[in-house]
């Protein structure tokens, strides 16, 4: 067995840590070095978080000043000393078979990266991401760079649905100050992977309710992933990636779409939107000739938001 370091950035969740915590310290697969780093709550977060750590000794507690999730997470990379590394959001929560299973992944195949399916948890239902088959899928470079806009693959952009060989991710740690970091953690940890197994099992528990999230709310600060998506469809086409690079092109479209109506109904002012339909524009400039653009919507935003808004509004209503 290998030790798995278990990174968990802590910041004012004592309503949902202790959930997550038992979900970690009861995994099947035991040789584990939990660090929880205590980004500065304000809460009882610290206490609980050291109560965890005097009934477990394979936990470890830092308590820092506040710093945001990628400075926390770096806190844990520099301290964990385990072969391979998972991430956990704190108000989140994991299935306790999901740490042997992508660790077995990995060894049957020998994979850089294990992923699993998730279960997006919502105020009354759940979704899962997995038929739960249980069968393992190697991908290689062009599929791994695709899968992380399919999300069919469940190899996404997002760190926690992961076992990552602490190798490949070596020196690369996330941006500090930015929404996003994930993004760009894949794509420069990317670089260093050959390939990744994914293991047909829904076994990360998202929680996508959580009250004043950026889930509820317009979060000026995630636009950086216009530039983020730039960034890695650089890095796709550098590899030779074309076919890739334009379905990635394809999401940064399909996302400033949603930015853009998320700011409207969230009243953002027009200096924001105006931003907004700029980013559009630099992917759509690139995007216009091909063929697999969803070219008559993307057409009408094109040349007018508004006028989106109102097809919008007319189909929604006429599907109700």
């Amino acid at each position: 067995m290998s030790l798995i370091s278990i990174i968990v950035p802590v910041f004012n969740v004592a309503e949902y840590l202790p959930r997550c915590l038992n979900s970690i310290i009861n995994q099947t697969y035991s040789d584990l070095e939990v660090i929880i780093v205590d980004d500065g709550s304000t809460d009882g977060s610290p206490l609980i978080c050291d109560e965890y750590a005097s009934m477990d000794s394979r936990i470890k507690v830092v308590h820092k000043l506040n710093g945001g999730l990628s400075s926390a997470r770096n806190t844990g990379l520099d301290m964990c000393t385990g072969e391979f590394v998972i991430f956990i959001d704190s108000d989140d929560w994991m299935d306790v078979e999901m740490v042997k299973s992508l660790y077995d992944a990995i060894c049957s195949t020998g994979a850089d990266i294990a992923t699993c399916g998730i279960i997006n948890v919502f105020a009354d239902h759940q979704e899962k991401t997995s038929a739960n088959s249980a069968s393992v899928v190697i991908h290689k470079k062009e599929a791994i760079y695709r899968g992380l806009v399919d999300k069919s693959t469940n190899i996404r952009t997002e760190v926690w649905n992961k076992l990552w060989k602490k190798s490949v991710i070596g020196d690369n740690r996330f941006k500090v100050g930015q929404v996003y970091e994930d993004v760009y953690f894949n794509r420069v940890v990317l670089r260093n992977v050959e390939k990744i197994a994914t293991v047909d099992l829904a076994l990360y528990y998202y929680m996508r309710y959580r009250p004043g999230s950026t889930q509820t709310t317009f979060n000026k600060k995630g636009l950086c992933l216009f530039d983020e998506l730039s960034d890695l469809i650089e890095d796709v086409r550098e590899q030779g990636m074309s076919q890739v690079a334009d379905l990635i092109e394809n999401e940064a479209l399909e996302n400033a779409v949603g930015y853009y109506v998320s700011a409207i109904d969230f009243s953002v002012e027009k200096q924001i939107r105006y931003y907004i339909k700029s980013q559009f524009e630099r992917f759509y400039a690139n995007r216009v000739n091909n063929s697999n653009l969803k070219k008559v919507r993307y057409l009408v935003f094109h040349l007018s938001p508004y006028l989106y808004l109102g097809v919008r509004k007319i189909r929604n209503l006429l599907m109700k």
